[in-house]
């Protein structure tokens, strides 16, 4: 059977690698408890990415890894990407204008007392906010803050003409 052979783990590297089991990141727990199944039991690759619902030559490339470079080799490294254009101001900036009223900003739409994606992007570019915005982007700014545009331009007014007397609690 072709097993990986790791070196036992250093008693600082079985600290961390506790740490790593605890730390509530599946990405660090997967890895040290692969370390620890391979070290202690000498379960080989295809055991451990069974037991870890993985895929064995993952499972090996990770052992392989504390093999050759110990714990740096084996630690998670931060994936590329595009930074993210519009940080926590710029949502902030839009929940609030979110919760007041579309008229006092001058819609361009117009669009009867509710926002739309569109005219929150345009006012944030007229107030110079942002430069540019997209209907998507102000759709994930919302969605990562846990806000919902729909939700919040429902709380504002409604299109109901007796809105505003039923809104007062004023008898029928």
């Amino acid at each position: 059977m072709n097993r990986v052979r790791i070196r036992p783990p250093s008693a600082a590297e079985r600290r961390e690698l506790g740490r790593w089991r605890r730390a509530g990141k599946a990405a660090r727990y997967q890895r040290a408890q692969a370390v620890f199944l391979a070290a202690d039991e000498g379960a080989s690759g295809r055991q451990i990415a069974r037991g870890l619902g993985l895929h064995p030559n993952t499972v090996r490339r990770w052992l392989h890894a504390f093999a050759a470079g110990g714990l740096p080799a084996l630690a998670p490294r931060r994936r590329g990407g595009r930074a993210r254009v519009f940080g926590p101001e710029v949502g902030a900036a839009l929940v609030t204008l979110l919760h007041e009223r579309p008229e006092d900003h001058a819609c361009p739409s117009g669009s009867a007392g509710r926002w739309t994606l569109g005219d929150a992007a345009a006012v944030l570019v007229r107030e110079g906010v942002v430069r540019a915005m997209s209907l998507e982007s102000v759709r994930r700014v919302l969605r990562r803050r846990g806000h919902s545009w729909q939700r919040a331009k429902a709380w504002l007014t409604s299109p109901d003409p007796e809105y505003q007397r039923r809104k007062g609690g004023a008898p029928a």
